[in-house]
């Protein structure tokens, strides 16, 4: 089957056409993958707050690291942590009644329960005094 100038003409614009969509989708795909990785790549729980109690475990057992945002919260949150400098900058916080940011590991800052314990996951970073 032979094609006539026109058609052939038409099909070099449609194989063109169709190279030109298929490479607007790979890019467009691209950019909505590389737009979802620093929401990712921060997906941790960060929460000012006063530390109220740092439970110390020798060993190799995790530590705690209880803090909450106000006096009259009704919920507090919890980090673990073995790293010996965060345990004494919350204890120094605590001591001096000085506000922290403390930074977990937690995809996001859990909303419940109501009451009780929240959990941010591992203690990444303690700021006393931010």
């Amino acid at each position: 089957m032979f094609l006539s100038a026109n058609e052939y003409e038409l099909s070099i614009l449609d194989s063109k056409e169709e190279k030109m969509n298929k490479l607007f989708l790979r890019v467009l795909v691209g950019l909505v993958v590389v737009s979802c990785l620093p929401s990712l790549a921060r997906a941790v729980c960060d929460r000012g707050a006063h530390v109220v109690r740092v439970s110390v475990t020798p060993g190799a057992s995790a530590s705690f690291i209880y803090y909450r945002e106000s006096a009259l919260s009704a919920f507090y949150w919890v980090c673990t942590t073995n790293d010996a400098k965060l345990i004494d900058a919350a204890l120094a916080a605590q001591n001096g009644l000085t506000r922290v940011v403390i930074r977990g590991d937690a995809v996001s800052c859990p909303t419940t329960p109501a009451t009780g314990q929240r959990s941010a996951g591992n203690c990444q970073i303690v700021y006393v005094n931010p």
